[in-house]
């Protein structure tokens, strides 16, 4: 895409679970919207099981929802539940960009791909992409970090901002897990070279119990209480921590 304008370089540092937000970054992401017309009220959902599971913003929609004193969300709930996806809010939207173990090359696959396709469907201003758990056991860095860039870079020319998001823990293999880093680095340098928003879920789920993931070391783990409850017991769970996380980017 066009370079919004000059800028300095902005570090997407380790140390921190939401990308800054400098004034030339808001000033790039203000031009991303100027260039095409779209739904200012609908977040697209695209990657794989982690995203099409009813454990990921779909609580957001019903009366489940438990802030813990985070009262300011109300606002970004209320503004994401007005939005017409499809002819559903876009919380329980079934996304025609995420299915079950897909890689991120399966988003762009066929034309129209499944991407183009829900983007065409919602016209979204946002868009939450995660990709990498089912990559980072066969496929390289490389040919991930291309096909994210196409899936980046598609959503930019769309008026869409990309929020991605590095992807899980492995505990279900040790060489997966190796490249689970690899993988999330690529994810950082996308979103850091874009300018876009990124969410370090990685971060957030490593000191968790049992680094915050459900029996099979694979996929997030949900509380009890529910997906959307932000209490300090219920965000020892996966699926609790990219449901806020996603929600404050």
């Amino acid at each position: 895409p066009p370079d919004p304008g000059p800028r300095g370089r902005v570090v997407y540092a380790g140390d921190r679970s939401h990308s800054p937000v400098t004034d030339d970054l808001a000033a790039g992401l203000r031009a991303i919207a100027a260039r095409a017309t779209a739904d200012d009220h609908v977040l697209a959902k695209v990657g794989d099981s982690i995203t099409v599971s009813t454990s990921f913003l779909h609580c957001f929609a019903g009366t489940r929802v438990d802030l813990a004193g985070r009262t300011a969300l109300q606002a970004t709930i209320d503004w994401f539940a007005a939005g017409d996806a499809g002819g559903t809010d876009p919380f329980t939207r079934t996304s025609l960009a995420a299915t079950v173990g897909w890689s991120a090359s399966a988003a762009l696959a066929g034309a129209p791909s499944p991407l183009d396709a829900e983007i065409s469907a919602v016209t979204p201003r946002y868009a939450s992409v995660m990709f990498g758990t089912n990559d980072a056991g066969f496929r390289t860095p490389f040919a991930f970090g291309e096909n994210m860039l196409d899936i980046t870079d598609r959503l930019i020319a769309a008026g869409a901002v990309p929020i991605l998001s590095t992807i899980p823990p492995r505990d279900d293999n040790a060489a997966a897990d190796a490249n689970v880093l690899v993988f999330n680095l690529v994810v950082r340098g996308i979103a850091e070279g874009r300018g876009v928003p990124l969410v370090d879920l990685h971060r957030e789920m490593l000191p968790l119990p049992g680094h915050g993931l459900g029996g099979d070391g694979v996929h997030p783990s949900t509380s009890t209480a529910g997906a959307c409850a932000f209490t300090t017991l219920a965000l020892e769970e996966g699926y609790n921590v990219r449901n806020l996380l996603v929600l404050e980017a």
